[in-house]
């Protein structure tokens, strides 16, 4: 739920800043720009802190919202398998691991990808209840998942626990949802669905969840009417995961995310769209729109990518290694996520005797891409001086 993630972010200020002077105040410019919704910029602040204390739990947690926040759930879902490596007992990094393997279930085109990512959800909320047995979140988390993945009894119980824990009076909200919740699945139990029925994400959707998908995108059309792009597409989403037979579904979820400039996640919803319909010309439209634009999309960031790290390449190649530097520093800040970018960083600052930067870069581009034998090498040449 979204006051979750609020709250969450709120309780970082006062246990953090015991790491170095730099990391600290990279991370209160990286809060800054969190509140501001900055997400990248955010992203680049928290690593930037956790780069200076990688031991700091509370500096990863917000660098994995960060990521969360821009969709980029499989890297946010590393970053928090390396928080809670540093602290097994965080309940707030089981928290936000939850929700993150919840979303990326939804977010999932593959129905086994899908289940997978749910059940991994379910775990994580189970170990963040397991201490945090009065905190009504977690359990319309956990119900919500289980909702997801056709266990109706099990969400009707969470629910239930959520509706008694939940006091706060900005809550009432999903209070009342949540009841809704429970009558619309005590009623589809009635009709004859039983506990050990096939998972909602199976092939072949049941009566009932056709009908809930069918009241989703109702509900996603009046988000959209109202300009709530974001609820719209959780809607539409919804009804894709219940009935993945739904053209509309599909169709209507690839529309809404085109708006909001998520291409990647409107080409996945209208080729499964395509899939179901190769006929239909409003579909091959929409999708031939969105194609073209990722495509151009692609070039532009490409044409990007190329400048200073092309040239920060060619220096390094000449031995000019102090203005390769300089280049190689600047395709870091703008892309702070590309290995290549680091580990030629890592090469020049090797070359310059650099050792520490080195190591930073080298571990930074194997946190990237753990598999790069260069990075590998290259830190062994650096323990080796």
């Amino acid at each position: 739920m979204l006051h979750k993630t609020v709250m969450l972010i709120a309780l970082v200020p006062s246990l953090a800043l015991a790491g170095p002077k730099e990391a600290n105040e990279a991370f209160v410019k990286g809060q800054a720009a969190y509140k501001a919704k900055s997400y990248a910029e955010a992203e680049r602040l928290f690593r930037k802190a956790v780069n200076e204390d990688s031991a700091n739990a509370q500096f990863r947690l917000p660098l994995a919202k960060s990521m969360y926040k821009q969709k980029r759930y499989d890297e946010a879902i590393h970053e928090l398998k390396q928080l809670i490596k540093i602290a097994p007992t965080m309940a707030a990094a089981r928290y936000q691991m939850a929700l993150v393997q919840r979303k990326a279930g939804m977010a999932s085109p593959l129905p086994a990808d899908q289940t997978a990512y749910l059940k991994e959800a379910v775990g994580f909320y189970k170990g963040y209840l397991a201490v945090a047995q009065q905190d009504p979140d977690g359990y319309y988390g956990l119900a919500e998942t289980y909702r997801l993945l056709g266990e109706a009894r099990l969400s009707i119980s969470n629910y239930e626990r959520y509706v008694e824990l939940e006091k706060r009076p900005k809550e009432q909200k999903y209070v009342k949802k949540a009841k809704q919740k429970i009558a619309d699945l005590k009623a589809a139990l009635a009709g004859g669905v039983v506990a050990g029925q096939k998972p909602v994400l199976s092939k072949a959707a049941a009566p009932y969840h056709r009908k809930i998908a069918a009241q989703s995108i109702v509900q996603g059309d009046s988000f959209r009417a109202a300009g709530n792009a974001s609820m719209a597409a959780d809607s539409y989403r919804d009804a894709t995961l219940r009935d993945p037979k739904s053209l509309e579904a599909h169709f209507k979820l690839g529309g809404v995310l085109a708006e909001t400039g998520d291409l990647k996640g409107a080409q996945t919803a209208l080729l499964a769209a395509n899939k179901l319909d190769p006929t239909s010309e409003p579909i091959k439209g929409n999708l031939k729109k969105v194609t073209e634009t990722l495509a151009k999309v692609g070039e532009k960031k490409k044409e990007e990518e190329s400048g200073d790290l092309a040239t920060g390449l060619d220096l390094l190649s000449k031995s000019q290694f102090e203005q390769a530097l300089i280049s190689l520093a600047k395709a870091a800040d703008a892309k702070p996520n590309h290995h290549a970018v680091h580990l030629a960083l890592g090469t020049c600052q090797l070359a310059m005797d650099n050792r520490i930067g080195a190591l930073k870069s080298y571990g930074r581009a194997l946190v990237l891409r753990p598999d790069l034998s260069l990075a590998h090498f290259g830190l062994a040449e650096v323990y080796r001086l």
